[in-house]
């Protein structure tokens, strides 16, 4: 069986949900996979490195860091890293990567706000074409936000779990040309997909639905756009009976939303997220969650007279009352549209 190379990048605000990414990818290793893990990080301290050291020899995983100083992140992205989204800038890091894994020609990326919930090795064996540089998960947005990039981008991908075809990138200096696209981009939304997928266009295969469910997302769309579990199996070829079997069965769960599961203590999932934590080396340390109040907002969201209102509320805990302003507005000119 090959070895799976995969990336995680951290700085020292996103530790603790690195850790708990981590101790679920390695709890559900089979036991004759191999993994090379490249850990990225930010001004990490040792005692930081020492958790992720142990971890790794624990499960007899070759672990390897690649430090990067804040100030000269900050330097290098200085005027294009402007954002309203739940990532830092340390996300743009991802543009870097088959530079600073020069000595390999595939990786698996993975963030770190998500749940590994099986072997992931498979994907080491996985061929790419001369022209494909990664292999990606449609963003399930795509199912019912309006945003005008993504409907131009046509196959819109989540990147938060990306195969790299590094060799590929390298060749054709793709990591140059993701920094100039973003110092022309517009959108602030997100501080590293949009401008990956402009770059990737047409450059891309497709992983099953499975690598990368976004399913606090799905589950409020459930609510305020009465998305439905066919829906979800018309666009991606799956056959879901409901909404637990699509989570039982994923390979990864993507938190990717401001609702964290080390921040809230009800959002949707975050059973799942805790019963790893609870694995983690950092088990004895408090979660000071506030609470979200997600069943209420969600029984709002049913209601048509009050499924705006529902989100506002909610914006304005997660974002801020100037960025849910902003949402809503979005949203009601696209609804518009």
């Amino acid at each position: 069986m090959s070895e799976l190379s995969i990336a995680f990048i951290a700085d020292g605000g996103f530790f603790l949900p690195s850790i708990v990414a981590l101790t679920s990818l390695l709890e559900n290793k089979e036991e004759d996979s191999k993994y090379h893990i490249y850990f990225v990080v930010v001004d990490f301290s040792k005692e930081q490195k020492a958790v992720l050291e142990k971890m790794a020899h624990d499960k007899r995983v070759a672990l390897e860091f690649v430090e990067i100083k804040a100030d000269d992140m900050k330097k290098k992205y200085e005027g294009i890293a402007k954002h309203e989204c739940c990532a830092s800038v340390s996300a743009l890091i991802k543009f870097d990567l088959p530079y600073i894994c020069d000595n390999i020609d595939k990786l698996l990326y993975l963030d770190g706000d998500i749940i590994v919930q099986s072997d992931l090795s498979k994907l080491a064996d996985m061929d790419f074409r001369e022209n494909e540089y990664a292999a990606v998960v449609e963003d399930s947005g795509i199912l019912y936000n309006k945003n005008l990039i993504k409907q131009n981008t046509g196959q819109y991908f989540n990147s938060g779990v990306m195969l790299l075809n590094l060799d590929a990138l390298r060749k054709d200096g793709i990591p140059e040309r993701l920094i100039q696209e973003k110092m022309k981009d517009t959108d602030n939304s997100l501080m590293d997909q949009h401008v990956l997928n402009k770059v990737f266009k047409a450059h891309i295969k497709l992983l099953p639905h499975k690598y990368n469910v976004l399913y606090t997302n799905l589950i409020r769309a459930k609510y305020f756009y009465k998305l439905s579990v066919e829906d979800i199996n018309g666009r991606y070829h799956t056959k879901y009976e409901d909404w637990d079997e699509m989570r039982d069965g994923a390979s990864v769960i993507h938190y990717s939303s401001f609702d964290k599961p080390w921040k809230y203590s009800d959002v949707t999932g975050v059973e799942i997220w805790d019963s790893y934590y609870s694995m983690s080396p950092l088990r004895n340390e408090t979660l000071n969650r506030k609470k979200l109040h997600i069943p209420l907002l969600n029984r709002m969201r049913e209601k048509k007279s009050l499924a705006l209102l529902a989100s506002f509320i909610w914006e304005c805990e997660t974002k801020g009352v100037e960025s849910a302003l902003k949402d809503v507005f979005r949203f009601l000119g696209t609804k518009d549209g």
